[in-house]
């Protein structure tokens, strides 16, 4: 035996067996200590804060769903979201630096980018269906305007100056025998007390999204009078998610994982109407059968510049936006595919 191995050891042959086994156990230790790591002392992947705005609706609702699924944790980014009454304090956060990303009305987002504001846009959010129309023009449950010639010297509300509802509601009320020149706009006014302006008329009609414009019907207190975004003729997008310029440019990576969170997060929630409305439901603090039963947003994954330019050219006619081309508007950032 003893010369056997002697024999093979000098011709170069193969080490003993247990030799063999004893090597390939020292390697698989290795691999498995470069491959799992002792947890003390561990580095956790960095995440990059990021401040959203967001407005009390379903149409700008994408990063509260993916906060809720762990989306942006998974993208490396640390979301704080803060709700805000209104797009125009959306916009005045970002302008001032203290948002880095938000949701703005459409029209809003543009006008704000053509008067320099140092913006860019970065994800589609709402995109509007003629067939499930989540912002209607609404009036008093006892008044029965039924056209725009019966709008003409009323007062309407709006959500903010020049802003989608008021470039598509003066189209209706033009389109329908009215002038719209002849109608009082009024802005600012919360959803919560549109009902009540309308009935002691203070507000001949008013503009109303959901879900406070279910709520309000389910109470009888007002009743629907136009869906003056069909006047637009398309699907368009209802806002998107504009960040700031200044702070897209010192973190490119963190702006575009934003953009391709906001695009999985309309892919699911698409498909997920069930879950999304219990999230809203938490949100807004009412019942899931609340938030079920109204009419629920369509979200864009990508942007389109097809789905801009409509809004732009209405706008553009009615004085609220200088003419332009979506496609110039569409920030590095954001997601195609």
């Amino acid at each position: 035996m003893h010369s056997a191995i002697t024999r093979n050891e000098r011709s170069g042959g193969d080490p003993p067996r247990h030799g063999r086994l004893n090597r390939w156990l020292i390697v698989a230790c290795a691999l498995v200590v470069v491959a799992f790591p002792l947890q003390k002392g561990t580095a956790q992947p960095a995440t990059t804060p990021i401040r959203i705005g967001v407005v009390n609706t379903d149409v700008s609702s994408e990063p509260v769903y993916a906060d809720a699924e762990g989306l942006f944790t998974r993208a490396g980014l640390a979301a704080a979201i803060t709700t805000f009454p209104n797009g125009k304090q959306v916009l005045d956060g970002l302008t001032s630096g203290a948002l880095d990303v938000g949701f703005v009305n459409i029209v809003s987002a543009v006008d704000a980018l053509q008067k320099g504001a140092p913006l860019t846009i970065v994800a589609p959010a709402a995109v509007y269906d003629p067939s499930a129309p989540i912002t209607v023009l609404v009036q008093a449950a006892t008044s029965n305007f039924a056209s725009g010639r019966d709008l003409n010297g009323k007062t309407l509300g709006v959500p903010a100056p020049n802003d989608l509802g008021e470039v598509s509601t003066r189209a209706w009320i033009d389109a329908t025998g009215g002038d719209s020149r002849t109608v009082h706009y009024v802005t600012g006014i919360p959803a919560s007390q549109i009902a009540a302006a309308l009935a002691d008329h203070r507000l001949d009609a008013a503009e109303l999204s959901e879900p406070a414009l279910t709520a309000e019907k389910q109470k009888g207190r007002i009743k629907p009078l136009a869906a003056t975004f069909d006047i637009v003729g398309a699907p368009f997008y209802i806002g998107v998610f504009v960040a700031s310029r200044p702070w897209s440019e010192a973190h490119p990576a963190a702006a575009r994982a934003f953009s391709a969170v906001m695009r999985d997060t309309a892919r699911w929630a698409n498909a997920h109407r069930a879950e999304t409305a219990e999230i809203l439901a938490a949100r807004l603090g009412v019942s899931p059968a609340a938030t079920a039963s109204m009419v629920r947003a369509r979200y864009g994954d990508v942007l389109s510049p097809a789905l801009i330019q409509p809004i732009l050219d209405l706008s553009a006619r009615y004085g609220a936006l200088r003419p332009a081309r979506a496609a110039d508007l569409i920030g590095a950032a954001a997601v195609h595919r």
